[in-house]
């Protein structure tokens, strides 16, 4: 199992930074179908049963390897999106038009439920085949860039990391991605300078 980062405060950006530096090196945390599938599940998107059995049933499969594509695609016209919106404040005009491709067909199901006297709704995926599991991924984002306030969007300082996140401190001054990869690395080089 991939080790994945959720350092980003929004499930969008997390997507984003499944691709990173390892040293010095970019590098495909979705190397696969499976790598997908489990993103999608330690997300919270997809359940562990439903993500185990699109493995199981699809893996090796055209529609899988088709699915990976879209889903990188799709991950790539992200991070050229939030690094328009770091750069100027502004997302490319493109981006309406591909999250658009992928929410056609959208596969959501709710669910009421009543509890202590009033009624709630709790919705899921449906994902039987591998291009339902873009699906999720084009939602989280249509959600994000049209709700998400484009100042609190940043990359990690660190000059070496490729990560975003959404800066959601109390005075908007978070600096690293985490400041277990990155920020105390530059804590630590900061005070060897002045030593």
């Amino acid at each position: 199992m991939t080790d994945f980062l959720f350092v980003a405060n929004d499930s969008c950006l997390d997507f984003v930074n499944t691709e990173v530096m390892l040293d010095g090196v970019r590098t495909e945390l979705l190397q696969n179908f499976s790598d997908f599938a489990e993103w999608l599940e330690t997300a919270g998107i997809a359940s562990a049963g439903d993500a185990d059995r699109l493995i199981k049933g699809w893996s090796d499969t055209r529609a899988a390897k088709s699915s990976l594509q879209a889903a990188r695609e799709l991950r790539s016209q992200l991070r050229t999106s939030v690094e328009n919106i770091v750069n100027s404040g502004r997302i490319p005009g493109s981006l309406a038009g591909a999250l658009n491709r992928y929410l056609r067909y959208p596969r959501l199901a709710a669910e009421v439920r009543s509890a202590n006297g009033r009624l709630q709704t709790q919705s899921r995926w449906l994902l039987e085949k591998p291009a339902d599991l873009v699906v999720p991924v084009a939602y989280l984002a249509a959600n994000f860039f049209s709700s998400a306030d484009y100042s609190a969007i940043r990359k990690c300082e660190n000059p070496e990391c490729i990560l975003f996140f959404y800066d959601t401190s109390k005075n908007h001054t978070r600096r690293w991605c985490s400041m277990g990869l990155c920020g105390n690395r530059a804590k630590v080089a900061a005070f060897r300078e002045r030593n």
